[in-house]
């Protein structure tokens, strides 16, 4: 009953059935558009880790592995550093 009286509503209004359809293509390139951009965002994402050509070898004769850290180093804004002397920015930086 409710679908019959749908089709009678679309089949009257041709303009109608032009909006369901440009509706659904319209929400296809959403989903597709979406897709697209979540795969994309994932394939960037993946985390390159260095790893020796050698590990093996080191892994299998070796019982205690180090992992060090990485070498950083973090600035200050220049409005910070007029706040600290300079005896005090040599102890930061140790």
């Amino acid at each position: 009953m409710i679908n019959q009286f749908i089709i009678n509503k679309l089949t009257k209004n041709p303009l109608l059935i032009k909006g369901v359809f440009l509706y659904i293509e319209f929400m296809k390139n959403i989903i597709l558009t979406s897709i697209a951009i979540l795969s994309i965002a994932f394939s960037y994402s993946q985390t390159k880790l260095y790893v020796h050509d050698d590990a093996d070898t080191y892994v299998a004769n070796t019982e205690t592995i180090a992992i060090l850290p990485l070498n950083v180093q973090v600035k200050m804004r220049p409005k910070q550093m007029k706040d600290f002397t300079l005896q005090e920015l040599e102890e930061i930086q140790k």
